[in-house]
């Protein structure tokens, strides 16, 4: 049980420093990630999808929509609510007649009262949009909309000892409710705290010594703390206009020194859509190993990136505001230094992850992620090969919505092929020892891509080697299927992400 006390005393509005960013969320631009579990009663599409951009311009709406796994759609309506609920009310139908969905993608442009466009703007997770199909007229799937940019932000905590680590921490503020109160969302991780109770957890005003808000007897579990209250709107919007002129404090006894204080920072945040370990067909070993990049300023500053790391497991939607990650860490990035971390199931949260999903990385610093996907055969002598993934902001986190990841499927049966692996492809590095990128056209690719070509010419195969920019090639091979050939060089990207079963998880996309 958390008890808390909220002081009366706020800060009047503080005049922001040159070096403190404001946390800047947008009014005019919000997505939507629509699930068949969206649905009332849950009747919607099982394997349906649809990404919803809603871009607000004076009076005008503009929606764009890419869907996934649907077909023959019908409509795209705006409603109030909440999804999954019946007494939802319709607000806005964009399509008709002559404009709907075409090829799975939809652009629509209608005038709304302003009146709406300011409810919208000030709670937007009260409205929600649903496609509908010929399967489902009361609706395929259903998602609420969320700001594009989140109001974050994160803290470093220091290190409990000098053998520990430092921890860190992501606060995250909700839309106004209309009630005058907002809700802070909080997840604090810290090695060292354990498990137990601290005394209080609070907000300062940085350098103030008397709390804004106290939350006692708060939990710890495994070194962290998870939770949420309401704060005042007006609070709210001091913080979000200069996060750096605030602190977090902990006070307990399980604490090395009785208390600590960290200043907030506004936060960035990168998304890997999928990582983690899978076994997949005919022996197939699915790995993640994950990169991480201080993009700090050359010549001007030394500092580490300290970095906040949560996980998402696959079968979980992510999409409220207070959704908890099941795995976090902390990651401290030197400057203008890279992490790489092997194997990020047995890297990372202590090994304690298992299976695919997404990741979401969140610093006050500027840094730069990416994954590589591969199959790893070192056991059996031949190596790893596989694909890059690069780490994606929110805005085309939510663009490409949900990515496909690695299942237990044959990779040509997602591509409506039969079970014959000589129907196949498969990604191979061009440096064998991983330590030197090559570029498609040099020496060693060539004689690995003469080698490839050779040895299945001799059993009749017919052959398509893409060069993809990353240091892989892929190659797809095919028994006389020269028809395919087109289709797939136009379209290898999308051959190089869709293998598999549908998405681990969607990006955590309203935290």
């Amino acid at each position: 049980m958390i008890a808390f006390a909220l002081l009366i005393g706020i800060p009047a509005a503080m005049a922001q420093s040159a070096a403190c960013t404001a946390v800047t969320p947008s009014n005019s631009a919000f997505n939507a990630t629509l699930l068949g579990s969206g649905i009332s009663g849950a009747s919607g599409s099982p394997n349906g999808f649809v990404n919803v951009n809603l871009s607000l311009n004076g009076n005008q709406a503009t929606v764009t929509a890419s869907s996934l796994g649907l077909s023959n759609i019908t409509g795209i309506s705006l409603f109030q609510g909440q999804p999954g609920t019946s007494n939802a009310m319709l607000i806005q139908t964009f399509s008709n007649i002559s404009n709907n969905f075409v090829n799975g993608q939809f652009t629509g442009t209608m005038t709304l009262s302003s009146a709406l466009i300011s409810q919208i703007q000030a709670n937007p997770s009260n409205y929600f949009f649903v496609v509908t199909t010929p399967d489902f007229p009361n609706g395929a799937v259903a998602g609420a909309l969320v700001p594009t940019r989140q109001q974050l932000i994160t803290g470093v905590l220091p290190a409990q000892s000098s053998t520990s680590s430092s921890g860190a921490f992501l606060l995250s503020i909700g839309p106004t409710n209309g009630t005058g109160n907002v809700t802070l969302n909080y997840d604090i991780f810290l090695n060292g705290l354990g498990n137990g109770t601290i005394t209080s957890l609070q907000l300062l005003q940085a350098g103030g010594i008397t709390p804004l808000l106290t939350l006692n007897n708060v939990t710890v579990v495994n070194n962290r703390i998870v939770g949420s209250t309401q704060i005042p709107a007006s609070l709210a919007q001091q913080i979000l206009a200069s996060p750096c002129s605030f602190s977090l404090g902990l006070n307990g006894a399980i604490l090395t020194n009785g208390s600590l204080i960290a200043p907030l920072a506004a936060s960035n945040e990168v998304f890997l859509a999928v990582v983690g370990s899978a076994q997949g067909a005919n022996g197939s070993n699915f790995k993640t190993d994950v990169s991480i990049f201080n993009n700090s300023a050359l010549g001007v500053t030394t500092s580490s990136a300290n970095t906040f790391v949560q996980f998402f497991p696959t079968g979980t939607t992510n999409s409220s505001a207070s959704v908890t990650a099941q795995s976090v860490t902390a990651l401290s990035i030197p400057a203008r230094g890279t992490t790489t971390l092997r194997d990020v199931t047995s890297s990372l949260f202590n090994g304690s992850i298992s299976g695919i999903g997404a990741m979401r990385i969140l610093s006050g610093s500027s840094v730069f992620a990416n994954a590589r996907v591969y199959n790893d055969q070192t056991a059996s002598g031949r190596g790893t090969f596989g694909q890059f993934e690069p780490g994606m902001t929110r805005s085309q986190a939510m663009q490409q919505g949900v990515l496909v990841g690695v299942g237990n499927v044959t990779a040509n049966a997602s591509l409506g092929r039969t079970g014959d692996p000589r129907h196949a492809w498969r990604c191979h590095r061009h440096s064998d020892d991983h330590s030197r990128p090559l570029d498609a056209h040099s020496g060693a690719a060539r004689r690995r891509e003469w080698h490839i070509q050779r040895n299945h010419r001799r059993h009749g195969h017919e052959l398509s080697v893409l060069p993809l920019g990353q240091p892989d090639l892929c190659v797809r091979v095919d028994r006389r299927q020269r028809q395919r050939r087109r289709e797939l060089r136009n379209s290898v990207r999308a051959v190089i992400l869709c293998v598999g079963r549908p998405a681990p998880a969607a990006p955590p996309l309203g935290s």
